[in-house]
This record gives structure tokens, C-alpha cells and sequence, in this order.
């Protein structure tokens, strides 16, 4: 009694007494990176509708699944069960969950009756997920299957989430050790009244993004391919990069990414997780920085990368592709002007008299501003971009406020803290110091 006792407190005892013989166990192993832990974990809970979980352990081992099963321990003790520790993983934005640093589940099959026995560990900073069985065969299949089941039930599908490769933390001397890490962004809910673009850009993005999202499989009957690239350009500060978050906001049912700086140096891992995740909305940020003209450009191999990607992406790929740049003129011929690897250009301008008195109006909406004269204000930001109408009108209603001692909305703004503030912000730094800023004109 004291010797079953003794073995039910070993992980191979518990294992055992519910999957029988194990002398003969074959076993099979996949390693994932360690941030798809959580997927891998989800997909052994996803089994549940084809399998019994006759148990399940969080206990810590060294030794692998097989050795685990057919083989007596190699030193007294290193198999007693134990509490293995749990982490918090992210799952979503600001979002996160504890999983077992290591688990052990013995699960029967409904079907026939079979039984596996599966181990989801954290391995050297890796998600390993080991299977053992009967049958080499059968095994293969179930991990396949498992593989699968981690990519349907995963944490980052329909995410919206940036990619960023830092510094691993390891020195070897000169070399530049780089890790992959992937970072939850929040889903904005942006309604389209809040996007202030010219009418042509919007249909042209609601085509070329919205549309064409929501009806690809349509689409594909038509014989029209499931991927897409554009290129939106123009001075910064008119809503490129809100654009793309709208986008993210308003298509729930696709993964976005967002890569820029050191990702875009790292474009395939970029395509390999989009295609894992798809479909997929891909938006690659300032890539005048390192996608420049050849002639010009240190990062030759990755532009290479990028335009095979851009090249490679088969027909049935669900991916949308856009590049942003607020340097059109530096960007890589090969990638704006060859026709299938950019669908469309687009350029997102500072607005014209129309948009800025609907930007200014939305804006200053909830103030009060009856002693305001809008053609003035639209005179006033002639040349300016979006960025510097906002900064604009924030500047001026704190004018205002010292004018008037008042912290209420309703207080009355008057044209002149418009004009200070406008003759504030152009007045130092020269043409210069106005572009910085998004005032791109002499007046």
C-alpha cells in the first residue's frame, strides 16, 4: 500500500495508472515560439469535443515525455510531483491570463477509445508541446491537428497588434542579438465622421480596403485575388496612420499589424505571421526609412525581402498590404511604380478650404463659438495640416481660458485667441520650425 502510495506521488505513476503500459510509447514533439504559449495551451483545452481529459497535472520535469514513460529515473526523487509555477501571458490589449509553466493531460478520444498523453512546457524560452502514444502515425496526425487548433483558437486572430524585434539581452561581443516580440493595441472605435479625408481618398480606401475585405470571397469567385497593396502618401500630420487605426477599428474580423523601424528590417517574419493569422490587414509605417531608392539605400537585402514578399504572395493569401510614407519621391521605384506589388497610390494631402472648415467645426464642437467667423479661421490654417488645426484650436481655447478665468466649455471664444495663437506658433524657427509642425506655407 505504501509503495502505490509512494508511486501515485511521481509523475510517471500518475500518468500510468490512467494510460496503461507504456514500455513501448512512442512520442512525438513541435516547438513554437514562446509568445504563442497561450495558443498552444488553448488548443490542447480546444480538444474537448473529441476527447475525455481523464486527468490533467501542473507539475515541473526535466526529462523528456518519452523518457518519462518507458524509462526508470535516473536519480531518486526528480519525478515526485511538485508545483509548477504559472505566468501572466498577454492576451489582449491591457489584457492578461496565468498558464502553468508546465502541464500534463491524459486524454481518451471518443471516437475509438485511444489514448495520448500531451505536455504543453515552457522549454529554453520556447512553447514545447510533446505527444505520446502507440502508433508514430497517429501521433503525427494528432499534433498536426493540434498545430492547427493552436492557429484557429490563437490569442493574436482578429487582434490588432504591433510587431517590434529588441534587443534579446544576450552579449556575444559585436553581435546585435534581436528578439521577436509582439505588442496588443487597442481596437479604436473611430465612427466615420471623425475621419476627416477628402472625398475622393475615403472612396478610394473604402474600396480598396472596406470592400474589398468584406466581400473577397465574392470577389474571388470573380476570379479577382484575395490580396491587395497600397500606398497612402503625404505630408505627416493628415491621417495616415488614424486611417489605418479606423481601418483596425472597423474590420473586427481581420488581423491587423502594425510594423515599422526595426520590424521592417525583419519582412518576412512580418508575412509569416500575417499569413498565419489572415485574413490579415498588414500596414507597414514610414517605409522611406528603409525602402529608399536603391541607389541610396544600406538596407539592400530587406528591400529585396519586401518586394518578394510583395511578389511571392500567392492569390489565395487574404492579405491586405499598406505602406505608408510621408516621402514618396524617397521610395524604392521598384515597389510604387510596379503594378501588382502596390494596387494604388494614394495621397493624403493637407486639406483644402472645405475639409479644414469641417475639421475646425468638429473640433470646436460643444464650445462656445458664436462670435467666431469660420472663413477666418479656414484663412487662418491655409497651408496647415491636420495636426497643426487641432494643436491650433487646443492652443487657442487655452488662451481663451486664461482670458477669461473660466474652466467651462461654455466659455465664449473670440477671434483674437485664434490670431495669437496662430502668430505663436509660426512665429520662431522660420520655414523650418512651420514644417516641423505642420504649417507648410509663408503666409
Amino acid at each position: 500500500m505504501l509503495g502505490n502510495l509512494f508511486f501515485r506521488n511521481r509523475i510517471d505513476g500518475v500518468l500510468k495508472s490512467f494510460y496503461g503500459s507504456t514500455w513501448k510509447v512512442a512520442a512525438a514533439t513541435k516547438i513554437f515560439p514562446m509568445y504563442r504559449f497561450p495558443d498552444v495551451y488553448r488548443a490542447v483545452e480546444a480538444l474537448k469535443d473529441e476527447f475525455d481529459i481523464l486527468k490533467q497535472v501542473t507539475s515541473r520535469h526535466d526529462e523528456p515525455l518519452e523518457t518519462l514513460l518507458s524509462r526508470p529515473p535516473h536519480s531518486f526523487g526528480i519525478r515526485t510531483l511538485n508545483l509548477a509555477t504559472s505566468t501572466p501571458r498577454q492576451i489582449d490589449y491591457q489584457k492578461s491570463e496565468y498558464f502553468p509553466d508546465e502541464s500534463f493531460w491524459v486524454l481518451e478520444r471518443k471516437a475509438d477509445k485511444k489514448r495520448f498523453i500531451v505536455r504543453v512546457r515552457n522549454l529554453y524560452q520556447m512553447a514545447n508541446i510533446e505527444v505520446a502514444g502507440h502508433d508514430n502515425v497517429e501521433l503525427q496526425e494528432f499534433l498536426d491537428h493540434l498545430s492547427r487548433l493552436a492557429d484557429r483558437h490563437s490569442v493574436y486572430r482578429n487582434k490588432v497588434f504591433e510587431l517590434r524585434f529588441e534587443p534579446s539581452g544576450m552579449d556575444y561581443g559585436s553581435d546585435y542579438q534581436q528578439s521577436f516580440q509582439i505588442h496588443f493595441l487597442p481596437r479604436h472605435e473611430i465612427n466615420e465622421e471623425e475621419i476627416i479625408l477628402e472625398d475622393e481618398v475615403r472612396t478610394l480606401v473604402e474600396r480598396n480596403v472596406i470592400d474589398f475585405h468584406r466581400r473577397r470571397e465574392d470577389l474571388a469567385k470573380l476570379g479577382v485575388p484575395r490580396k491587395r497593396g497600397l500606398l497612402l502618401y503625404g505630408p505627416p500630420g493628415n491621417g495616415k496612420t488614424y486611417t489605418c487605426k479606423f481601418l483596425a477599428g472597423t474590420l473586427t474580423d481581420a488581423t491587423t499589424i502594425f510594423a515599422s523601424g526595426t520590424a521592417l528590417a525583419n519582412i518576412r517574419s512580418v508575412f509569416n505571421v500575417a499569413r498565419q493569422f489572415q485574413p490579415s490587414i498588414v500596414v507597414l509605417e514610414d517605409i522611406d526609412l528603409v525602402y529608399s531608392e536603391r541607389e541610396i539605400n544600406p538596407y539592400a537585402p530587406q528591400l529585396g525581402s519586401l518586394m518578394d514578399e510583395l511578389d511571392g504572395a500567392a492569390d489565395a493569401d487574404n492579405l491586405v498590404v499598406i505602406l505608408t510614407t510621408n516621402s514618396i519621391e524617397r521610395v524604392e521605384s521598384a515597389i510604387k511604380d510596379r503594378p501588382g506589388r502596390v494596387s494604388q497610390c494614394i495621397e493624403v494631402p493637407n486639406p483644402g478650404p472645405h475639409l479644414r472648415h469641417k475639421y475646425l467645426k468638429s473640433l470646436l464642437n460643444g464650445f462656445n463659438s458664436k462670435a467666431l467667423q469660420f472663413d477666418e479661421l479656414v484663412e487662418m490654417t491655409e497651408g496647415a495640416s491636420h495636426a497643426f488645426i487641432k494643436e491650433f484650436v487646443y492652443r487657442s481655447i487655452q488662451i481663451a481660458s486664461l482670458r477669461t478665468g473660466s474652466s467651462e466649455k461654455d466659455l465664449a471664444l473670440e477671434a483674437e485667441d485664434f490670431r495669437i495663437c496662430r502668430d505663436e506658433m509660426t512665429r520662431q524657427g522660420g520655414k523650418a520650425g512651420r514644417s516641423i509642425i505642420g504649417f507648410r506655407t509663408e503666409k
